[in-house]
């Protein structure tokens, strides 16, 4: 059989706030996430110490899709180990 995988997908209408950040770590992380698209993020880049801070672990691959000025951006973050 197959492995199951834990997916979220979620417009986060902008990451750029400390308190959304505080949000979307805590769901990140309580929900277990093998793989989380996150939409609207607003964000031109994703830096490695963002990443690792959302995702929780350092087992983190992810890549972007840049905003234009204050619109779109979305990020996609996941488990190293589970995409080998």
């Amino acid at each position: 059989m197959g492995e199951n995988f834990n997916i979220i997908s979620w417009n986060v209408r902008g990451l750029n706030c400390p308190n959304k950040r505080g949000d979307v770590k805590w769901v990140l992380r309580n929900f277990r996430c093998d793989i989380a698209i996150l939409q609207e993020t607003k964000m031109e880049e994703v830096t490695f110490s963002t990443a690792i801070s959302l995702w929780g672990r350092r087992s983190v691959d992810w890549m972007v899709l840049p905003s234009v000025g204050r619109s779109g951006g979305i990020v996609t973050f996941g488990m190293i180990k589970r995409w080998s």
